[in-house]
């Protein structure tokens, strides 16, 4: 796949180890390093809040 020039790459939430699903149904995912659940992907939510792709990404232990 390739990517425009001067586009970042795509954070992946669920490969993420602050990502986490709740059982709230309206909210289900959430984001523990920002510290908020939402009804959509915590990186989306931040890119549209700061206008900057999320910072704080690592990935998972079980993903290494």
């Amino acid at each position: 796949m390739q990517r425009k020039s001067g586009s970042r790459p795509r954070t992946t939430c669920r490969r993420c180890r602050y990502y986490a699903i709740t059982h709230d149904p309206f909210r289900p995912r959430a984001c523990r390093a920002y510290g908020f659940v939402s009804r959509r992907i915590p990186a989306q939510v931040v890119l549209d809040s700061s206008g900057q792709g999320c910072r704080l990404y690592e990935p998972s232990v079980r993903n290494r």
